[in-house]
């Protein structure tokens, strides 16, 4: 994955940063089902059925399969390559991220605006609670007006627990 400039505007970070998110999830989804492939060709199963028909014929089965083995570790590792410098793009700092000019918001509640305030339909608003500090209440409608999704975040959420 070649390292990317930084984005050139400050509204161009959330979009870059959710496309970043986005290509972490589709690898998440890759390795998961490379590790079921090399699962299936590790299995003892597989291996006795190779075994076997090695044995008893002139193939070259077996040897494909070996390579289709390698091949998926080699895929894996370049995977988990792309997973860490992924991780490291969407935990950059924003720089000057300011939210309807709130200052000094938490970077995992800025994180979390800043990711997704330019979606259609994401609505959200900002409070400060006395006990438990910054707190997101947000939701996210679809195309059609329906609600998908609604929750709220807290800077401190237990913080009622130490009183």
């Amino acid at each position: 994955m070649n390292p990317s400039p930084a984005p050139t505007t400050p509204e161009a970070a959330p979009s870059l940063r959710r496309e970043f998110s986005q290509l972490l999830g589709l690898n998440e989804h890759l390795s998961s089902e490379l590790e079921l492939l090399r699962r299936e060709l590790s299995a003892p199963l597989t291996r006795a059925l190779l075994d076997s028909v090695g044995a008893r014929s002139d193939t070259t089965v077996p040897t494909v399969f070996e390579e289709a083995a390698r091949a998926i570790d080699v895929a894996l590792a370049a995977l988990g390559r792309c997973d860490a410098e992924l991780h490291t793009r969407i935990r950059a700092p924003l720089g000057e991220l300011h939210l309807d000019g709130i200052p000094a918001l938490p970077p995992r509640l800025s994180r979390f605006l800043a990711e997704r305030q330019d979606i259609p339909g994401f609505h959200y608003e900002v409070r400060r609670d006395r006990v438990r500090g910054w707190v997101v209440h947000w939701k996210e409608y679809g195309t059609d007006g329906a609600l998908r999704g609604a929750g709220q975040f807290y800077e401190r959420p237990y913080a009622w627990l130490e009183d």
